[in-house]
């Protein structure tokens, strides 16, 4: 019979695919050509699942593959098994992580290469050919196994695979089949097994391709025995015969010899007498730690920092924990050495309560250097000179973080500066002057001066005609930063012109102006606006808005208790006024809360002096928006003072 001659196309799951248990394979290779029996054709075909498709393997099904896995869509593997059986490179890719069943490699040339983590429910079997990990992991569900045949095995520089099972007591279990068999009259509990298969090295030397983390829960006092299984092609140059076990507590910086049985017959090494387990390796060449490596501290001259008291930690290989860097400070002269395998290590300083990190890769005799910068922090003017003799206080916290401790001593110069050797990072800085603080974050690996800046407040009474009233002899105090007590603005009197100014942090600050027996009380943002203005008229001050939602209203003197007053009206359309009288300065919280406990709206929350006082409640929430009618409960918190009021809201 004439054989078919059939054209390739692209062959790509549209709509939910099940593949269910038939009497022959559907055989799927690397380019896809149509899908026929296997006695018309060999197409070569990859998998590739797009976006939500789903393929279902139900019962036992077998689905053979000789090109690429491909699944942007959902897999659900079921009981069947796939079969990667091509003759080139083959790739596993779901950047989701895929789950399979059963995974058989079939290869007679090339290898499967994971491209994402895969997931093992039952077997993983390397019949013919190589997995590579390809920095990828292979988690292997509990039961589950991993078979490896001689010169099939998991390959990669980088990647593990990683089996968990509970052991009692056990008795040559291998955990997962990944080659790690474990002996014990202790009960070792959950015990984690990765395997890698880059070689560990140290001193130029190279362990076999293969090493094994083992973490029982219980992990001291075991006496175990063990016995690591390695295939021919793993030997990486090492001489089979006078191979040895190395482990290592610090995840491969420093190893130690253990000795070990070697079976060249069947591939194994074993030992026994083991109380704790950790990192394991095999080789025939001493794995002994590198020469010195130093770590200093330099100041912005680039002159050794010395007696910092800067503490050093490093994270072998750049994983897992950091531990001291020698003896974990660096001496007197700024710097500590230390002996440390080759590689890329992250190094970890602490100086003046920040830490700074630096990610570097060393070999004999390498330097890692620390440097800090000389940062200086300014107060200026709103014509930005220098305020000097300020008697200003600066704090900082290192790093942005922990407690706010003196920047130098704290204070700064006659010269109004401060400065102080720091490290390359970002720090926050505290200002107080005078009374008020302000903080600025900067990184002064970018910018080492931090600069704070007043501006010039000026405090003015006018009439209702909008002049300036002159000779008015009105006292003026102000709360720094609107906070504390108050104390004079300036000299504390208007001068003749009506006016008073100050140099003062760019803020909110509260104002306080009595002219005429009445005094008027004033918050503002003198950054966004310098010039805080307060009006008379005929002759005695106006009543002003305290704030948006709070006024002054006329009492005799200062209050002798605390008081809050039914609001009227009540019931209410469309607001409604509540009163409350304050014996002495107190933070003020005024909210509203509906019948079921929830809090509606926040009229007031701020410190303010004593006297009396109005707040108006336009029935709206804290987005604008009317509520609705109903019953709403006021609540006020002045101190130790709490009480509350129903009111009536009808639309």
């Amino acid at each position: 019979m004439k054989k078919k001659v059939l054209h390739p196309v692209r062959f790509c799951l549209h709509k939910k695919k099940t593949f269910t248990q038939q009497a022959w394979y559907f055989i799927v290779l690397s380019l896809l050509f149509l899908l026929l029996p296997i006695t018309d054709v060999q197409a070569q075909v990859s998998l590739d699942l797009d976006p939500g498709l789903k393929l279902e393997m139900e019962g036992a099904l077998v689905l053979e593959l000789e090109g690429d896995w491909i699944n942007n869509g959902s897999f659900l593997a079921g009981d069947g098994t796939v079969i990667f059986n091509g003759t080139e490179i083959q790739t596993i890719t779901n950047a989701a992580g895929e789950t399979f069943n059963k995974l058989f490699v079939n290869k007679s040339s090339g290898v499967v290469q994971l491209n994402n983590n895969i997931t093992i429910i039952g077997e993983l079997a390397l019949n013919s050919g190589d997995l590579d990990l390809n920095g990828q992991t292979i988690f292997l569900e509990d039961g589950a196994v991993l078979i490896e045949t001689p010169g099939n095995t998991i390959i990669g520089e980088s990647g593990y695979i990683v089996a968990t099972q509970i052991l009692g007591a056990p008795s040559s279990v291998d955990v997962g089949g990944l080659g790690f068999v474990l002996t014990s009259t202790e009960n070792l509990g959950s015990t984690d097994v990765n395997v890698g298969h880059d070689a560990q090295s140290a001193n130029g030397h190279q362990g076999i391709l293969r090493y094994c983390d083992v973490t029982p829960t219980n992990n001291s006092g075991l006496d175990a025995t063990i016995v690591l299984h390695y295939d021919d092609s793993e030997l990486n140059g090492n001489t089979e015969s006078l191979l040895e076990l190395y482990r290592s507590t610090d995840g491969g910086v420093t190893w130690t010899a253990e000795g070990g049985t070697v079976d060249t017959e069947n591939n194994t090494i074993t030992l026994s007498g083991v109380d704790a387990l950790s990192r394991w390796t095999v080789s025939s060449q001493p794995l002994v730690q590198q020469p010195y490596v130093t770590v200093e501290l330099r100041d912005s001259n680039d002159e050794l920092l010395q007696n910092s008291g800067a503490a050093i930690l490093y994270q072998p290989k750049s994983s897992g924990a950091y531990i001291n860097f020698g003896d974990g400070v660096l001496d007197a002269n700024g710097i500590e050495i230390a002996d440390i395998a080759e590689g890329t290590h992250r190094f970890r300083l602490s100086y003046q309560g920040a830490t700074q990190t630096i990610q570097q890769n060393v070999t004999a005799g390498s330097v890692v250097t620390f440097q800090t910068t000389l940062t200086v922090v300014e107060l200026r003017d709103s014509n930005n000179n220098l305020i000097q003799n300020s008697g200003a206080t600066i704090t900082w916290q290192s790093g942005s973080s922990g407690s706010y401790v003196n920047f130098g001593d704290g204070n700064l110069d006659g010269d109004g500066t401060e400065k102080l050797e720091v490290l390359l990072l970002t720090h926050s800085f505290r200002l107080s002057y005078p009374g008020a603080t302000q903080t600025k974050q900067q990184n002064v690996s970018s910018d080492s001066v931090v600069v704070f800046q007043t501006v010039l407040a000026i405090v003015e009474l006018r009439d209702s005609g909008g002049d300036l009233i002159e000779n008015s002899e009105a006292i003026i105090k102000w709360q720094p930063g609107s906070s504390g007590r108050y104390v004079d603005f300036g000299d504390g009197t208007l001068d003749a012109d009506g006016s008073e100014e100050v140099e003062v942090m760019g803020l909110t600050h509260r104002f306080r102006l009595t002219y005429q027996g009445k005094t008027l009380t004033k918050q503002q943002n003198v950054d966004v606006d310098p010039v805080v203005v307060f009006t008379s008229a005929n002759g005695t001050l106006s009543k002003r808005s305290f704030s948006k939602d709070l006024s002054i209203y006329e009492g005799e003197g200062v209050p002798g208790f605390f008081a809050f007053h039914a609001n009227y009206p009540n019931p209410f359309n469309p607001k409604t006024t509540i009163r409350f009288d304050l014996p002495e300065e107190v933070n003020v919280k005024l909210e509203i809360y509906n019948m079921f406990g929830q809090k509606v709206r926040t009229l007031f929350n701020s410190t303010i002096q004593a006297g009396y006082y109005n707040a108006q409640w336009d029935a709206t929430n804290d987005y604008g928006q009317v509520v609705v009618s109903g019953v709403y409960i006021c609540r006020i918190h002045a101190g130790s003072f709490v009480d509350a009021k129903r009111l009536i809201f009808v639309k």
